[in-house]
């Protein structure tokens, strides 16, 4: 059995790992929205603003990134993680309920900013938080997020409606799950029970 310190370093770096999840569902999912907010007839849809929408996440995560440093030195490397999921649960919230093209580029642009600006204090964070033997392999899983998230977006669209997806979007980003599993301090009996719970909640968005 590997040791406690080791399965710690684990949650941390699975958490992590949900974060850049997140960012590959951001940067794919334009893939599958256009198509669909064209077929979408609560939807006011205009095909000149399709370029901005697909555009308008990874310049907000460019935005993002300017300040990601910041954010970190003031209030930590996990709670900047932590904070930034507020602000990303309500872009998809906005997305979920737009009826026009203003309210989706809002949406956009808020989930790409807190994209961008969770980049630098995740890759940061990760490599605090891992021993240096461990540390590669769990640097990579960012990257790996990232690709997994994007393969996510564009193939569950065969699945589920476009109100489905954006649900199942922000299971990786909910605070209350990814609080329980960036905290550091993994132990047995009640609060093992309790760390499984939004893992629990997140498999079973998934294959809902």
């Amino acid at each position: 059995m590997a040791p406690a310190h080791v399965y710690r370093q684990i949650s941390a770096t699975f958490a992590s790992f949900l974060q850049s999840v997140t960012t590959g569902i951001i940067m794919g999912f334009t893939a599958v929205l256009l198509p669909q907010l064209e077929m979408d007839e609560y939807f006011t849809y205009d095909k000149n603003f399709d370029s901005w929408i697909a555009a308008i996440s990874p310049l907000a995560m460019s935005i993002g990134g300017l300040f990601s440093g910041g954010l970190s030195d003031l209030i930590g490397r996990k709670m900047g993680q932590i904070i930034l999921i507020i602000p990303s649960i309500i872009g998809w919230i906005i997305m979920g309920v737009s009826g026009n093209n203003l309210l989706m580029l809002i949406g956009r642009f808020v989930t790409g900013i807190c994209a961008g600006a969770s980049r630098s204090s995740t890759l940061v964070y990760v490599g605090e938080v891992t021993d240096p033997k461990y540390r590669p392999v769990a640097l990579i899983t960012y990257s790996t997020g990232i690709q997994f998230g994007t393969l996510m977006a564009v193939t569950r669209i065969q699945f589920h409606t476009l109100l489905e997806l954006r649900n199942v979007f922000s299971a990786p980003a909910r605070p209350k799950m990814l609080a329980k599993l960036l905290n550091p301090v993994v132990t047995t009996g009640q609060e093992d029970r309790e760390l499984g719970e939004p893992l629990a909640e997140l498999l079973d968005a998934l294959v809902q």
